[in-house]
């Protein structure tokens, strides 16, 4: 029984390519001085591709080992930010029960590492904020 249980075990705990997807889910915030600021274009890159959206987004991007370096415009401001990828569980679980073949995997596919999230890029000097101006044609009329 010990040993059907050691067998299950291993195979429940499983590399993170059979167990973890390739794909994470991003959740991408754009902030100046504390204020979410909507609108910016982003490109996120990591060495699997280059992901575009506009904040705030939530979007899929590939896993891998290298970093992820997302770079925000809104008007004439630009802002980068460059997230480490880490081992996820799955990817530990590997290592420790000796699956070093999985874990090759894991590593080479980039499915046992997470990057953080939810992610936020900070702009130091805040865009132009755009207003409606009030009509100059307008007048009013005290009677």
């Amino acid at each position: 029984m010990r040993q059907f249980i050691l067998v299950i075990s291993l195979f429940v705990s499983g590399c993170a390519s059979i167990t973890s997807s390739k794909n994470q889910a991003i959740n991408l915030t754009t902030t100046c001085d504390g204020t979410p600021i909507s609108g910016a274009n982003c490109s996120l890159t990591n060495d699997s591709g280059t992901w575009f959206t506009k904040t705030p987004s939530a979007l899929f991007i590939r896993k891998s080992t290298g970093d992820l370096v997302v770079n925000c415009k809104l008007d004439s401001q630009q802002a980068v930010g460059t997230f480490k990828s880490s081992s996820s569980s799955s990817m530990w679980g590997n290592i420790l029960l000796g699956g070093a073949i999985g874990a090759a995997v894991d590593a080479g596919t980039g499915t046992g590492f997470d990057y953080p999230n939810p992610i936020n890029i900070n702009f130091e000097q805040c865009p132009i904020k755009k207003t409606i101006s009030p009509n100059p044609s307008t007048t009013s009329d005290k009677t």
